[in-house]
């Protein structure tokens, strides 16, 4: 489990970094590796600057559940989902996510992602403050 979970953290150092794209790949099967890339790169163009800083890790079989912050900068509108429509604001975010991940040996082959989207909509104007 712990060699997972350092997979983990030297996934975080390559989605953190600024060839994101490529760096991952070594981590995924090649369908989920396409997958993540189509649906990320409309979201690193919205926010810039993305960075996941891991608060903490635990795990069990094949599943490593990792919680941590996200910051960046919004410069541009996402295309989709609930932050479709919003515009640009030009101001640092952060919020909270839980990844959860399935491993087959060392590949990454199932991704679940559960955020704080109204903290985050919130912050960029979207909703009403708490």
């Amino acid at each position: 489990m712990e060699a997972r979970k350092d997979g983990i953290r030297r996934w975080c150092d390559a989605i953190n970094s600024d060839e994101w794209a490529a760096r991952v790949a070594e981590f995924h099967d090649p369908a989920e590796q396409e997958r993540f890339v189509e649906e990320h790169t409309p979201f690193r163009r919205a926010f810039a600057g993305y960075h996941f800083a891991i608060d903490g890790l635990i795990g069990e079989g094949d599943t490593v559940v990792t919680w941590g912050t996200v910051t960046a900068r919004h410069v541009a509108e996402f295309p989709f989902g609930e932050l479709k429509g919003v515009p640009a604001t030009g101001k640092p975010v952060s919020w909270k996510e839980v990844w959860i991940e399935r491993f087959e040996g060392d590949r990454l082959v199932d991704f679940q992602l559960i955020l704080d989207g109204v903290s985050r909509l919130q912050q960029l104007g979207a909703l009403p403050p708490a």
